[in-house]
């Protein structure tokens, strides 16, 4: 998996150009613990099916954010999450990737910082 950590990093990212030898340094960093590979086996081993059913029910302000150019969790899935929660916002930062906190941090702060000031001033 190590060698493919940058495979994935060039997914998750629209600009790998903003992959610092730092950003890449704290991906690896956790690869380089004794049974990091059992914990991630393990983890996926236990992960079960989401069942979507139960999303209506969820009535608190909710904010869904992706990358235009998100390549692992396709859009349209972002998009049916947002319709589907009923006080849901969608924000998509353009020239984004699956990161959008990473990699575009700024556009993410501009969209999530109006978003948690309205929760401050809800009754």
């Amino acid at each position: 998996f190590l060698g493919n950590s940058r495979n994935l990093l060039d997914l998750a990212w629209y600009d790998t150009g903003k992959l610092t030898p730092d950003i890449l340094e704290g991906y690896e960093k956790p690869l380089k613990a004794e049974n990091w590979d059992r914990a991630l086996w393990e983890l996926t081993l236990a992960r079960k099916p989401y069942d979507y059913s139960k999303i209506p029910i969820i009535h608190v302000p909710s904010l869904v954010i992706t990358g235009e150019n998100d390549k692992i969790v396709p859009i349209e899935d972002s998009v049916r999450l947002a319709k589907e929660l009923p006080l849901a916002r969608l924000s998509i930062i353009p020239d984004t990737g699956h990161l959008p906190h990473e990699e575009s941090p700024w556009e993410f702060l501009e969209i999530v910082m109006p978003f948690l000031r309205s929760l401050a001033t809800m009754d």
